[in-house]
């Protein structure tokens, strides 16, 4: 029986044929026993941006389309690189489908400076021979309309020269190449304008010293007025007579 006057209260006597209960550990300094922990998350790494970060780690659905998009980069980079040849003069002079207009033919000049230094530029810039062969569309297609204007401009200086502008052409080219041909390729340069012919229509006759060449068939219309010779009677009149024809027809005005 206990004692009622001692101050700790006796423990209960075990069962006979069992154990002490074991007593719980007491806690640190007397205090309750601390609540089980839960493991921190890792932080965030400084290169990783906030849009693919959540509380559990990496956010993988939101950094799969940028790794897909890095992916697909990588490949057609690889693409585009075997595409370039392996030095400037492995780019051939090719053009495009459909870049010429139906019928129009255009060539190169292999030994031009100008594409020996694109080839140079293209491959170091890294270009596929696709587009260099886009440069050279562009190329060919801006010479061509260069000399599509230039025979537009001569036809229109031809009609100045009437009827027998080619005749007359000829006929100057005929007398200049009496010069020898590094004089006379220098005057036939200048042959552009209806006036730059009749110039030099004008020094052929002088240089010639004719006179009053004669007009095959007569040359005149009723009422004294001179008719244009035919093409048969043209390509029978002698170069002096050509001349001498023009001479009159300039002095009258018919021009």
């Amino acid at each position: 029986m206990p004692d009622p006057l001692s101050p700790t209260p006796a423990s209960p006597s075990p069962a006979p044929g069992t154990s002490p209960a074991a007593s719980p550990p007491a806690a640190p300094g007397g205090g309750a026993s601390p609540a089980p922990s839960t493991p921190s998350s890792a932080a965030r790494p400084d290169w990783l941006d906030e849009g693919y970060w959540s509380e559990t780690g990496v956010n993988l659905d939101a950094l799969k389309p940028v790794l897909d998009e890095h992916k697909a980069l990588t490949a057609a980079q690889a693409e585009r690189a075997a595409a370039v040849p392996a030095d400037a003069d492995g780019y051939k002079l090719e053009l495009p489908e459909g870049v010429l207009p139906d019928g129009a033919k255009f060539e190169f000049d292999e030994q031009s400076q100008l594409l020996q230094n694109a080839r140079k530029i293209a491959h170091e810039m890294g270009l596929p021979q696709a587009e260099f062969s886009r440069l050279l569309g562009l190329y060919a297609q801006d010479k061509i309309a260069e000399e599509q204007s230039l025979q537009a401009a001569i036809a229109q200086q031809k009609t100045k020269l009437g009827a027998n502008a080619n005749a007359r052409i000829d006929a100057v080219h005929t007398f200049l190449d009496t010069l020898g041909p590094e004089k006379a390729g220098a005057l036939k340069g200048m042959m552009f304008t209806a006036l730059q012919v009749e110039a030099l229509e004008d020094l052929v006759r002088k240089a010639s010293g004719q006179g009053g060449a004669s007009l095959p068939g007569g040359g005149r219309e009723p009422g004294g007025k001179e008719a244009d010779p035919t093409d048969e009677e043209w390509a029978a009149m002698t170069y002096t007579q050509k001349m001498e024809y023009q001479r009159r027809k300039t002095a009258a005005g018919q021009r």
